[in-house]
């Protein structure tokens, strides 16, 4: 997270902290070394919760919207859509779109990731930091919460998001962090 350097000093000086990177399944290694790429779009969206919004499928109206009738989709022989338990029911309706919709453990979703072609995810940090390993190339959909608001300004300045999609685009809190 942004400065957490000068928030470890400021509150636990003196006291033994120290700050880690994110800790990757050792599968991630593993799945690296034995690599084959498949013709997959992974499309991870989590648990696509919005714990916010009134509107209870909300969430999964969006992302119906953004996946339906996009005639790039047709140039992956096959396409995956990662997502939460709760939102599963909700977007069975991409289906139609070609998508596998599917509720993926931990060690599913790496294999998937592992093969995939291209990712599309938003800019959460494990998934994010899983694909930059396993070397997987990586589109940002629009950012969830205000920590992936923010995870995806700091990929953008630092050259590892080329490709996605910001609020900050269309101005919306884009004074942030300048």
């Amino acid at each position: 997270f942004d400065d957490e350097e000068q928030r470890v000093e400021r509150e636990f000086t003196g006291k033994n902290v120290r700050i880690v990177g994110p800790i990757l399944d050792p599968l991630v290694r593993e799945l690296s070394r034995e690599k084959s790429v498949s013709g997959t779009l992974l499309v991870n969206l989590g648990g696509a919760e919005d714990p916010i919004s009134e509107e209870r499928f909300l969430c999964a109206r969006t992302i119906s919207q953004l996946f339906s009738h996009l005639p790039e989709l047709g140039l992956f022989p096959r396409k995956v859509l990662a997502v939460g338990p709760k939102q599963k029911d909700k977007l069975l309706s991409l289906e139609k779109e070609g998508f596998e919709v599917v509720t993926l453990d931990h060690t599913s979703f790496l294999r998937e990731l592992a093969g995939a072609a291209l990712f599309c995810t938003t800019p959460g940090l494990t998934a994010t930091f899983e694909s930059f390993a396993l070397r997987v190339p990586c589109v940002f959909l629009p950012p969830f919460n205000y920590s992936q608001f923010l995870n995806l300004l700091a990929f953008r300045q630092n050259g590892a998001a080329p490709l996605g999609v910001h609020w900050a685009d269309y101005g919306i809190g884009s004074d942030i962090h300048k």
